[in-house]
């Protein structure tokens, strides 16, 4: 049997492990739930007058989405270690997601935010406004060295610099301070429910993540337990991101029935406006099964009266 048969043989395995462990599943769900984000962040503000002014950005959301399939191959040749790596790419760039939503959110209360107006179907003013990083930023009153940073990271240009600018701005202990100090909602749940989950994933998810023991940085560990972590870790994760975005802008879960109507020229039903995406239903489900009280706490606290239709 040559090199190739035993890769495709061994590869016939452990898809079939993976298949009975739950993983697939669980890696097309997070995907699922990102295209909806990716999505509404997209067309949303298009359709829906009152949020006409309102601009998103998520490139670590749009990224996850690849890093995911990049998963999902390294766990068909077993190559656990760096599916971890990717899995700490995946809580990075989601969290620097969640900072770049309530940082917009900020500038777009300012009546003199350059976003407002601006034709939303015309390429060349969306590039324009894009390239406005100041939509990316926490304040008015943003420093000159914040701004210097991002205007480095939005030009690639981090990787020539001193590492303390990366080490001062792009932290993943940085974009969950500023959640913590900009938003109540969020800051009260972390207490109550979210400081041990965290806590979790960062010692799970350290800087040393492919390497934390032997037995996994050589791929020894029995295939079937890793598989069945990994599947955890990533529904925790999963979670993790759908509570945060959920007192940050919880409009982005919204399911594509009104835009559909909209842009097909028909009158919308009443209050599809805020109905919420089958993808994300399944998994508040899921946390109201798993904590009643956390679920509790995100039912008082939905400020933007979206439809939440628990069975």
């Amino acid at each position: 049997m040559d090199t190739g048969d035993a890769i495709a043989i061994k590869r016939k395995q452990s898809t079939s492990l993976m298949e009975k462990t739950g993983i697939t599943s669980t890696i097309s769900s997070f995907q699922n739930i990102l295209n909806v984000v990716w999505d509404n962040v997209l067309y949303t503000p298009k359709f829906d007058s009152h949020l006409k002014n309102r601009i998103r950005t998520c490139p670590g959301t749009i990224s996850s989405i690849d890093t995911l399939r990049g998963i999902n191959e390294l766990c068909e040749i077993e190559d656990f270690s760096d599916v971890y790596l990717l899995i700490r790419k995946i809580r990075d760039n989601l969290l620097l997601d969640l900072f770049l939503f309530e940082a917009q959110k900020s500038f777009e209360k300012d009546p003199n935010n350059s976003f407002i107006g601006i034709d939303l179907n015309n390429e060349n003013e969306m590039v324009k406004a894009s390239n406005d990083y100041h939509a990316m930023c926490i304040t008015t009153e943003i420093t000159k060295e914040e701004l210097k940073a991002i205007n480095m990271w939005k030009d690639d240009e981090l990787l020539t610099s001193k590492n303390r600018i990366k080490q001062e701005h792009f932290q993943y202990s940085k974009y969950l301070a500023y959640l913590r100090e900009n938003n109540e909602d969020f800051r009260e749940c972390f207490n109550k429910f979210l400081i041990d989950r965290f806590d979790k994933m960062g010692l799970k998810l350290n800087d040393y993540v492919h390497s934390n023991s032997e037995s996994l940085m050589i791929n020894k560990q029995e295939p079937t337990k890793v598989l069945c972590d990994i599947k955890e870790t990533l529904i925790d994760l999963e979670q993790l991101f759908i509570i945060s975005l959920f007192f940050i802008d919880s409009t982005l879960f919204v399911s594509s029935d009104y835009m559909d109507y909209v842009e097909r020229g028909m009158t919308p039903p009443e209050g599809s406006q805020y109905w919420v995406n089958g993808y994300i239903q399944d998994i508040l489900i899921e946390i109201n099964s798993d904590n009643r009280d956390l679920f509790t706490f995100l039912i008082d606290h939905n400020n933007n009266s979206m439809k939440i239709d628990i069975q």
